[in-house]
């Protein structure tokens, strides 16, 4: 019998691979598209070159519990009066990239942001994502986004974000353990149900055997 050559099976995992980075693809379209549609807030703010974006502004959305910053948009106005964002689109080469990344290493503790590359309306945008943390800028001032507007921290502020990233830990903690003790538990339960569908699978012979010999 002739085995099938191995490549069917590369291409098969090729094939999914990239299907679902095109899924993902489409799924982060349609979240920037949704918050074009809003206006500038606490978690989100527009600029339009990568330049204007500085170390402050990474660690004012940090400090405030993350958020995401669209870079190639302009704030305007809507037809209902709302404010919008708006994609003008901008430069996204790797040059550009590395000086929002660098921005982003300077900070203290450096920022673990995550840049990414996306067509909204034909018009090339950057999208960062900055996560929640305690963090201050190269000289060490403390900033926060309060909304969509950008101040120093206070301490009252300081031990509120302190205390979430604490809670944040725990949380993260105790599921993991959860996690593992419901593994546990189900991995019991598989071991006690193959020994239960064994034994009935003897008396079944048993019984069986019982007939036809009396």
């Amino acid at each position: 019998m002739k085995k099938k050559p191995p490549a069917q099976k590369t291409s098969i995992v090729n094939t999914r691979s990239k299907q679902s980075a095109k899924n993902e693809t489409d799924l982060l379209q349609t979240s920037t598209s949704k918050l074009l549609s809003k206006p500038e807030s606490t978690g989100l703010d527009f600029k339009r070159t990568a330049e204007s974006v500085t170390s402050e502004d990474l660690v004012a959305f940090a400090n405030a519990g993350g958020g995401v910053i669209l870079v190639g948009v302009d704030e305007i106005q809507g037809l209902d009066g709302a404010q919008k964002g708006k994609a003008v689109g901008c430069v996204v080469s790797d040059k550009e990239k590395s000086r929002i990344v660098n921005r982003a290493k300077e900070c203290r503790p450096a920022i673990p942001i995550r840049v990414l590359t996306e067509v909204i309306r034909n018009k090339s945008l950057f999208r960062i994502e900055i996560p929640a943390g305690l963090h201050c800028t190269p000289n060490g001032t403390y900033k926060i986004r309060r909304d969509g507007q950008m101040g120093f921290v206070d301490p009252s502020e300081m031990v509120k974000i302190v205390v979430q990233m604490k809670r944040d830990e725990l949380n993260y903690y105790l599921q993991d353990i959860v996690q593992s003790e419901v593994s546990a538990i189900e991995d019991r339960y598989e071991s006690l149900l193959s020994d239960y569908e064994d034994l009935q699978s003897r008396v079944d012979d048993m019984e069986s055997f019982d007939r036809e010999n009396y």
